[in-house]
Parts: structure tokens; sequence; C-alpha cells
């Protein structure tokens, strides 16, 4: 069965981008199975669905499983950035291979990464850090790939707030989510 993620969401319907591929399907509100419409959101994986063409010969994904949104529960978002630690690694060890199974490529993501850095030599500021959400949401709407990077990236950024030892894991995150992109064939 195919896997992917929700690429975009509209009223009672969306679309899902295949893991590995450029193609997204089709699918209607009702073929969701385990969970909710009104609770999906735009890079929450597609854990298993199934193509049925329709009377016109287009693609349809019916039969539809949604999985938690990477890299886990805002619990584990809120371990990663309060602890560090083994649910850093974690964490991003599962994102960076999904980032790279999706087929995102580091040069998607340099601004940012880039900005991140720059924030870290020249000393934290939160309204800083604040304004990567804009600039996450932006590489999202231009590459798909970036989504789900932007559904962890921007839930870590609320559990940061204005703590300089929560930037710190952020930064070690988002470098550990870089670094098992990169040990998973993710590309530059």
């Amino acid at each position: 069965m195919p896997t992917g993620m929700i690429e975009i969401l509209q009223e009672g319907s969306g679309r899902i981008k295949e893991d590995g591929g450029n193609r997204s399907v089709y699918f209607h509100r009702n073929e969701i199975k385990n969970a909710k419409f009104d609770q999906l959101e735009v890079g929450q994986p597609v854990t298993s669905y199934t193509i049925k063409k329709d009377k016109k010969g287009r693609s349809n994904a019916i039969n539809v499983n949604v999985g938690s949104n990477a890299p886990g529960s805002n619990e584990e978002i809120k371990d990663v950035i309060e602890k560090g630690g083994k649910s850093l690694v974690t964490a991003a060890h599962g994102l960076g291979k999904k980032l790279a199974n999706q087929g995102l490529k580091a040069n998607q993501i340099r601004r940012i990464y880039s900005a991140v850095k720059k924030m870290e030599r020249d000393g934290f500021e939160e309204n800083k850090l604040l304004l990567l959400k804009p600039k996450l949401a932006y590489a999202s709407a231009r590459k798909s790939e970036v989504m789900s990077l932007k559904y962890a990236l921007t839930r870590a950024i609320d559990q940061v707030g204005n703590d300089p030892k929560k930037f710190k894991n952020f930064v070690d995150f988002f470098e550990a989510i870089l670094a098992y992109h990169k040990a998973a064939g993710g590309q530059d």
C-alpha cells in the first residue's frame, strides 16, 4: 500500500503527496478511516491508502489512514526542547530519515538553517526565532517536501519561548535532523 503525506486540505477534500514520488492523489473527507477530517493538518503522514479510478479515469485515494505528525506528539517535541539528549536524537533520526524518503534536498532549507546558525552566533532573540515560522511556511508552500520539517520545527519553536537553553536544544535538534537526513541518503 502506498504512503505519503497530506499535501493540501480544502473544504471536504485534500491531496496526498506520495512518498518518493511527484504524484499527488485526491481524497474525499469520507475516505479518512482513523481520524477526523477536521483535525488533519498539512504535512501529516499518511500511513496507507488504496488507489481507485473514478468514472472519468482519475486516481482517487480511498481507505486513507493517517499517522501522527512527525516527529511525534506535542509531548515528545516538548521533551526534545526541554531535555534534549536521547529524545532529541530519537526524534531527529526518525524525521531525518522521513525527509530523505520524501525527497527533501538540503538546499531547500539552507536559508532557514543559516538564519538559525546566525542567531546562535549573534545571541538568541525570541522574536528572531519566531520569524522563522513564516519562512518555514513559505518554504513548505513552495516545496511540499518541506512540510514535515515545517510542522516539527514550528512546534519546537513554540516550545522554546525565551529560554536560551531550550534554544540550544532547538539548534541541536535542527542539526541532528540534517545529519540524519544526509545519513539516510538525502541530497544536498
